[in-house]
C-alpha cells in the first residue's frame, strides 16, 4: 500500500476516523464528530477523483451511516448552543433539544462496532490503481471542477452557495492530496479559498437554524427567527459584497 498513494491516503483518513470515534467512545467530544465528517468528505473526493480519472464505479457507501448519524448529533448540538444564546426562550426547549442528542449520541455509541467493521471491510477492499494519472489529465481535472464550482454562482442567489462550497471544498481536498511539486505548479490561492469556504459555511450554519427552528413551537419564536434572518442576510451581502464578485474571483486561482 506504500506505493500506492490513492490507497495509503485513504488508509490514512481511516484510520484518522478510527481515532475519533475511540476518542468519542470515551469522552464524547463534539469536536470528534466534525472531524470525522470531515475525513469522510475527503475520502469522497478521493473516490470522485479515481471515477473520473480511471473510470471506476468506485463508492464509498460504507461511511454514509456513520457520517450521517455524526451529522445528526453535530447540527442539534450547534442549534443547541445557538439558542442558548438567546435570553428569552423558555428553558423547556434547550432541554428537550438536550435530551434528544443524548437519545441521538446513546444510539451513536451502541453503533460504534458496526462503524468500525464498515471501516475495517473498506480498508480491506481498497483498490485504487498505483499510478497517478498525468499532469495534464489532473490539471484538466481540476480545470472542469473549478468550473462546476463557479457554474452555481451565475447569479446571485443564496440556495447555490452551498452547492458551491461543497464542490469548493471537494476541488481543494484532491488539490490538497496531490503531490507538493504539482499542487505548487497549479497555484490555487489556498489561503483565499479556506476563507471563502469557512465563511460560507458559517452563513450555512445560519441559514440551517432557521431551517431547523422553524419546526418547532417556543415563546418569541418569531423574534428568534426574525433575529437570525437578519443575521443571514447581512452574512449574504458580506459574501457577495467582499469574497464573490468578479474582481475577488479573479485572485482565487494565482498566488
Amino acid at each position: 500500500m506504500k506505493n500506492n498513494l490513492l490507497n495509503s491516503y485513504v488508509s490514512g483518513r481511516l484510520k484518522a476516523i478510527k481515532r475519533q470515534l475511540s476518542i468519542f467512545e470515551k469522552e464524547q467530544k463534539k469536536a470528534c464528530l466534525h472531524r470525522i465528517r470531515v475525513e469522510i468528505k475527503k475520502i469522497r473526493a478521493m473516490y470522485s477523483f479515481a471515477r473520473k480519472m480511471y473510470a471506476l464505479p468506485n463508492e464509498a457507501n460504507e461511511l454514509q451511516a456513520l457520517y450521517r448519524d455524526a451529522g445528526e448529533i453535530r447540527k442539534l448540538g450547534l442549534n443547541i448552543k445557538l439558542i442558548g444564546e438567546f435570553q428569552d426562550v423558555e428553558d423547556s426547549l434547550p432541554a428537550s433539544l438536550k435530551e434528544k442528542e443524548k437519545e441521538l449520541t446513546e444510539r451513536f455509541l451502541k453503533e460504534i462496532p458496526a462503524y468500525m467493521a464498515s471501516m475495517k471491510q473498506m480498508r480491506e477492499n481498497l483498490s485504487f490503481p498505483a499510478a497517478l494519472p498525468s499532469k495534464k489529465n489532473i490539471e484538466q481535472y481540476l480545470a472542469q471542477q473549478l468550473h462546476k464550482v463557479f457554474s452555481v454562482l451565475d447569479h446571485q442567489d443564496k440556495r447555490n452557495l452551498h452547492r458551491f462550497r461543497k464542490r469548493l471544498k471537494k476541488l481543494m481536498y484532491v488539490h490538497d492530496f496531490l503531490p507538493e511539486k504539482l499542487r505548487k505548479s497549479l497555484k490555487l490561492n489556498e489561503k483565499s479559498l479556506y476563507k471563502l469556504q469557512k465563511k460560507i459555511g458559517i452563513w450555512h450554519d445560519t441559514s440551517s437554524a432557521i431551517r431547523f427552528f422553524s419546526t418547532l413551537q417556543f415563546t418569541h419564536k418569531d423574534i428568534f427567527i426574525s433575529t437570525l434572518t437578519v443575521k443571514e442576510e447581512k452574512q449574504i451581502s458580506n459574501l457577495f459584497r467582499h469574497y464573490l464578485n468578479a474582481e475577488k474571483v479573479e485572485t482565487l486561482f494565482s498566488e
